[in-house]
């Protein structure tokens, strides 16, 4: 492209001289101006995530404390420990599929919405679906997620010895000073990391909206554009192309309220 240009340049030096040829990748041009609010919108929603994982591994702790007696009789009838690790992670991974199944619901109708909102800052929004890729990314992303968060809770049950459950058990949940202080140790550490991914969400968000309200310099209030094309029919000479904006741009002055009226090729932070 730059051998083109220099070529043109040859072939025309009154309107070509110093002209370059500038490559943007096609995706940059549609998405390279709300990629990094995207992409930080997408990292709230990843902290969104870690802690609604990180409950749900503090809910299954719980449970599986609650547990040890059934996990204790199970062991004490023969079932071998990778058995009993097998049956906790397909329960979480299990019930990480069913949320996911209900983020999609969820996600196809807020498709739906935000496509009926015509927001010109995304480009092609109208044209954002739940298409196969996304099913195929939310259950990948589910079983993962099932199975990483589970792997604590079934190895907790499963190293614990079947014979002091079952005496634990006998003696109550709330028994045992050994059983309080895991639930408080549990508690503690749920609200803690709750509130640092809390926190980085709300940071993210917050990151988001800036984005959003970058101040671009003049103030854009009741500022109204308008683009034109002249037909070539018509206004072959540039002259006449002069001529038809100033007596534009003397009658859009003499309306009711206008108080400025300017004719440009390119408005700011715009392409035509």
């Amino acid at each position: 492209m730059s051998a083109i240009a220099h070529r043109i340049e040859q072939q025309h030096p009154d309107t070509n001289t110093g002209m370059d040829v500038n490559l943007v990748p096609m995706h940059k041009r549609m998405v390279g101006k709300v990629r990094p609010a995207l992409l930080t919108l997408l990292g709230a929603v990843g902290f969104v995530l870690l802690i609604a994982c990180a409950n749900v591994t503090n809910l299954l702790l719980v449970r599986a404390s609650s547990r040890r007696r059934e996990i204790a009789i199970r062991m004490a009838l023969g079932a071998s420990r990778a058995r009993i690790i097998r049956q906790l992670l397909t329960e979480s991974v299990m019930l990480s599929l069913a949320g996911g199944a209900i983020g999609l619901l969820l996600a196809f109708w807020s498709v739906r919405l935000l496509s009926s909102l015509d927001l010109n800052e995304v480009p092609r929004l109208n044209e954002a679906r739940v298409d196969p890729w996304v099913l195929s990314f939310t259950l990948t992303l589910s079983f993962i997620t099932g199975l990483l968060f589970g792997l604590a809770p079934a190895a907790q049950v499963s190293k614990a010895k079947f014979n002091e459950s079952l005496k634990e058990a006998n003696r109550g949940l709330a028994g045992g000073s050994r059983q309080r202080y895991a639930s408080g140790l549990l508690v503690i550490s749920e609200i803690a990391l709750a509130l640092v991914l809390l926190v980085g969400a709300g940071l993210l968000t917050k990151s988001f909206l800036n984005l959003l309200r970058v101040n671009p310099g003049f103030n854009p209030e009741n500022v109204l554009t308008i683009p034109v094309s002249l037909p070539q029919a018509g206004y072959r000479e540039g002259q006449q192309q002069i001529a038809f904006f100033e007596q534009a741009l003397q009658r859009i002055e003499a309306l009711p309220g206008v108080r400025a009226a300017g004719a440009a090729q390119t408005v700011p932070l715009g392409s035509t």
